[in-house]
């Protein structure tokens, strides 16, 4: 449907849906890092090389659009170790639309009957400088059954205390006519939006921008009943059963064992895409599975914004030949160097060595 003033909504974007729970939750466990090794990808080809001490290596993947994706460039670069029993995946990503999420809770001050809960995203469709709108996914229970409101970004920070909410977040200069004016939920007969509402431009609409603001949710008369403060939104990485990235039918759900327990991955997220539409960081997890036995599987990228697949590399390669297994002798590099750099050195001074002795 297209709401007045030219802003159009379309239904909630529906994941895939996965081999264990919902893919979407947003609690990850990230510490973030500067840079990744970047070896190319080695094809789809799997070694079960080991370290010494039986413990796997590094597995690792390109990442690129998912099959079907074309909204935007998903690229980057991701690795797998085990540094203990918890496997590490780590992450380095570029091309994510940044996006921010807002939990509403009651305004401060209202005192009505009507208790909003849910949340607001918002995403910047694009990424600075060519951002030219937001999109609003509004995912809201305790409405008014079968009625409309206003959900709009505000222009304060802060969501406890009524007098530092302010007024609709605008340029006035290039908007003499308020633009939110125009954007509103809509609820069914139990009281609940679930809609997405697209090409919202208020003159704001970077990621930093909008960072940190209030967004205020208002009842059908306009009153002020639901708020949450912006912040950054996560978006899942997790390995799927499948072994391809080319075929969307065949990348298949998450990959854990065993299915009986809880989906780990519903746990698991990159952090907040910055206003340049990158991510990196380093996450932790006991999938039942080791390095090697999650080699040859698709990893997937999921939207912030809506949990769709937008990102997919195949694991491949097991690499490492020297250390105590699991002891941190394969690691990340956050210089992007590789691994082994104790045996690279001997072998630098040998040649130095030889190199002097030839000399002399």
């Amino acid at each position: 449907g297209v709401l007045s003033g030219g802003v159009s909504t379309t239904p909630q974007a529906q994941t895939t849906p996965q081999s264990g729970p919902n893919s979407t939750s947003q609690k990850p466990t990230t510490t973030p890092q500067s840079g990744l090794t970047t070896t190319p990808q080695g094809g789809q080809g799997f070694s079960t090389t080991s370290l010494p001490g039986g413990k796997p290596g590094l597995i690792e993947t390109n990442i690129g659009n998912y099959p079907g994706f074309t909204s935007q460039d998903i690229t980057g670069h991701a690795n797998i170790t085990q540094p203990s029993v918890n496997i590490s995946v780590a992450y380095d990503l570029s091309g994510l639309l940044p996006t921010t999420k807002a939990m509403i809770f009651k305004y401060p001050g209202y005192t009505g009957s009507v208790n909003i809960t849910g949340y607001v995203k918002v995403q910047s469709n694009g990424i600075y400088p060519d951002v030219d709108s937001v999109s609003l996914n509004v995912q809201l229970s305790g409405l008014e059954p079968n009625s409309q409101g206003g959900v709009h970004i505000h222009s304060g920070t802060s969501c406890l205390d009524a007098n530092t909410v302010g007024g609709h977040y605008y340029n006035s200069t290039t908007y003499p006519t308020d633009p939110w004016d125009a954007v509103m939920w809509t609820s069914n007969a139990d009281g609940k939006a679930d809609l997405i509402i697209k090409d919202i431009k208020f003159g704001y609409e970077s990621y930093n921008d909008v960072l940190s603001h209030a967004l205020v949710v208002h009842l059908s008369d306009g009153t002020r009943a639901g708020c949450g403060t912006l912040y950054g939104a996560e978006g899942g990485i997790h390995v799927h059963t499948g072994t391809t990235c080319d075929n969307a039918s065949l990348v298949g759900g998450h990959y854990w064992t065993p299915t009986t327990d809880p989906d780990p991955w519903n746990f698991v997220a990159y952090g907040p895409a910055t206003w340049l539409g990158t991510s990196s960081g380093d996450i932790s997890l006991d999938t039942g599975y080791d390095v090697a036995q999650n080699g040859g599987h698709a990893l997937v990228i999921h939207s912030a914004f809506d949990g769709s697949r937008i990102g997919c590399g195949v694991l491949s390669g097991v690499k490492g030949t020297g250390g105590t297994g699991g002891t941190g002798s394969t690691t990340t590099s956050t210089s992007g160097s590789s691994h082994n750099t104790g045996n690279l050195q001997v072998v630098v001074a040998l040649m130095l060595a030889s190199i002097y002795a030839a000399l002399n």
